[in-house]
């Protein structure tokens, strides 16, 4: 299952002192799409090189 916007903040939340946290810099990607092997892992690199790179795309 998935958690939801709300469950996520709500546990992220517990740590303010990391810096991503404090920066609001959590991204979240689908795990079906990154932890299954197999042709939509390459959707899952899309998505994490957008994250870390927004300034190539």
């Amino acid at each position: 299952m998935i958690p939801n916007n709300k469950d996520l903040s709500l546990f992220w939340n517990r740590w303010k002192s990391i810096a991503a946290v404090k920066d609001n810099r959590i991204h979240v990607i689908n795990p079906d799409i990154v932890d299954r092997p197999g042709p939509r892992i390459v959707d899952g690199l899309d998505k994490l090189a957008h994250i870390i790179h927004p300034e190539v795309f």
